[in-house]
């Protein structure tokens, strides 16, 4: 047996199994061949009813085994919990408090690096896209600023709080959250964030003014 099978606490049933392994295992490959984490960060979620289905902690999202894929109750905590990823909570929450099916976190470069930027140097606690398609997709992305910004209390309360308006928020220097009714859209919002915030990064490096962009698409 696979030592990722033997730490999964409750087995999953076949059914689990078979709908959403092949998910997560398709979209933990797809965060690993982006480059949008190291080996073993980020999260993946899915709800089914009154189950929450997540990613192990610790495990390696570019090779996810069924064993990886942990169910936790969206009512009470079990002995899940202990295995679960340490942001399950923050997962649930935004399952819990948004119609969220589908939650998704990583940290992709150029958004992490300009969440910092703009809270720092441009002293503003949103990016807007400066690029046509990302502009008219996103409009505006919340960043969030925590005091403990990775497994905490703070988390659990305030990035549900941000996402009950976005799909996607940035929360800083960390990386991304993101939710959806499937995988599919809320892997969607962080490529085309990244994609914009890599136009903004080239941008900056170039000398261009990015505020003057902000206005442009005023009519989306």
């Amino acid at each position: 047996m696979n030592e990722a099978n033997t730490l999964s606490g409750k087995a999953l049933t076949e059914a689990v199994i078979a709908e959403i392994y092949p998910q997560f295992k398709k979209f933990g490959d797809f965060l690993r061949e982006r480059q949008y984490n190291s080996a073993s960060s980020g999260n993946i979620g899915v709800r089914r009813g009154n189950k929450m289905y997540i990613t192990r902690r610790g495990s390696m999202k570019g090779d996810l085994f069924p064993g990886d894929i942990v169910e936790l109750s969206m009512d009470k905590d079990d002995s899940n919990i202990v295995i679960a990823s340490t942001e399950a909570y923050v997962h649930r929450n935004i399952m819990r408090e948004t119609p969220a099916l589908a939650t998704m976190h990583c940290h992709p470069a150029h958004t992490v690096v300009l969440s910092m930027y703009y809270t720092t140097v441009m002293k503003q606690d949103y990016i807007i896209p400066i690029d046509v398609e990302g502009n008219y997709v996103l409009k505006k992305i919340p960043i969030v600023t925590l005091k403990n910004p990775t497994g905490s209390k703070e988390m659990e309360e305030e990035i549900p709080k941000a996402m009950k308006n976005y799909n996607i928020i940035v929360l800083n220097g960390h990386g991304v959250f993101s939710r959806g009714p499937n995988l599919t859209e809320a892997f969607n919002w962080i490529t085309v964030l990244e994609e914009a915030s890599t136009y903004i990064f080239k941008a900056i490096q170039l000398g261009l003014d990015i505020k003057s962009f902000e206005g442009r698409y005023e009519k989306w």
